[in-house]
C-alpha cells in the first residue's frame, strides 16, 4: 500500500489513454483511480470498474510504482545526507 503523497507525475501517456476512452464515466473513473492510488494508496475495485478501464490501470500501475520507489528513495537519502550533516561538524580545510 502507497502511503500518502502530495503529489506525483501524470504522464502524457496517461491522459492520451485516458482521452481515447469512449464515455465521458470511464474517462472520470479513470482518473479518479489513477489519482486515488497514486495520491492515497487506494486499490481500486475492480470488479465495480468496466473492463477497459481496469485494463488500463492494469497498465498505469506499474508506472506509478515505480515513481513512487523512487521518490521513497530520494527522501530517504535527503534524510540521510541531512542527518550527516545535522550530526558532523563541519571541516575547515587550510591550503
Amino acid at each position: 500500500n502507497i502511503m500518502e503523497r502530495k503529489q506525483f507525475t501524470f504522464y502524457r501517456s496517461f491522459f492520451e489513454s485516458i482521452e481515447n476512452l469512449r464515455t465521458k464515466k470511464e474517462k472520470a473513473e479513470a482518473y479518479r483511480i489513477i489519482c486515488d492510488y497514486a495520491l492515497n494508496g487506494n486499490e481500486p475495485d475492480e470488479k465495480v470498474l468496466t473492463p477497459v478501464v481496469a485494463m488500463l490501470f492494469e497498465i498505469v500501475r506499474p508506472v506509478l510504482d515505480t515513481a513512487h520507489r523512487r521518490a521513497q528513495l530520494a527522501k530517504k537519502l535527503s534524510d540521510q545526507k541531512q542527518l550527516q550533516t545535522d550530526i558532523l561538524p563541519p571541516v575547515e580545510v587550510q591550503v
